[in-house]
């Protein structure tokens, strides 16, 4: 926050001194002096500066990712950030909203009802739901192994255990299917965890379906 409401910062603390005392960049340019801030001719750096600066006033709004405790949640309260949650515990992630506006609003913020956080989840999109399918199989039997190692190819899948997988039960369920399916899984628990915001995450052994997966999910929502 300070960096990103400040021309220049350091920080000298408990743990740690940023920038250390006596830095000196070890790629000297006169770039750096001429439109830099904070750092000498010798390229001694005694601040750190932000460029460019934030188009919002007083910053962007800030998020923190994959949230699960309730400590972390208050943390970012504190600033009004927002935590990204995946959680398929409904109680857990109302809790965590109940805190967050608690907290938040000891440090003067008002949180409107659905700001509290975003909500996400691991989602699968394709063509058809049974395309969708296909490409969640890996994924499952990945996440069998503890999320261990590469993603299995669907032929390496094929060759481990031919018939269907099941997630196990401490595994967060996936969303997997069409654009059509996909974008009524993705409403339904939006409004069921009371958030306004939806972070997907897909996962796939292909870079090219994973693409494909987001374009898809854009062009559900108009976005």
């Amino acid at each position: 926050v300070k960096a990103l409401t400040h021309e220049t910062f350091s920080h000298q603390g408990k743990y740690w001194t940023f920038p250390p005392e006596g830095f000196v960049n070890p790629h000297p340019h006169s770039v750096y002096a001429d439109y830099g801030r904070g750092v000498a001719q010798d390229m001694r750096v005694s601040e750190v500066g932000i460029a460019p600066r934030p188009l919002q006033s007083p910053h962007p709004q800030l998020y923190g990712g994959f949230t699960a405790s309730m400590t972390t949640a208050k943390f970012w309260a504190q600033y009004a950030g927002r935590p990204i949650v995946l959680a398929e515990d409904l109680d857990f992630c109302k809790t965590i909203w109940s805190v967050y506006r608690d907290e938040a609003a000891k440090h003067s913020h008002d949180i409107a009802p659905g700001d509290e956080a975003g909500w996400g989840g691991l989602m699968i999109c394709a063509e058809t739901d049974e395309e969708a399918q296909t490409l969640a199989e890996p994924v499952k039997l990945w996440r069998q192994r503890g999320l261990s190692g590469p993603i299995p190819t669907p032929e390496e899948t094929a060759a481990h255990r031919p018939g269907p997988l099941d997630i196990p039960a401490q595994r967060k369920p996936m969303i997997v299917g069409s654009p059509a399916t996909v974008k009524a899984g993705v409403e339904e628990m939006v409004r069921a965890y009371g958030a306004d915001e939806f972070m997907a995450v897909t996962i796939v052994w292909s870079h090219e379906a994973r693409a494909r997966s987001y374009e898809l999910l854009a062009d559900a929502f108009a976005l």
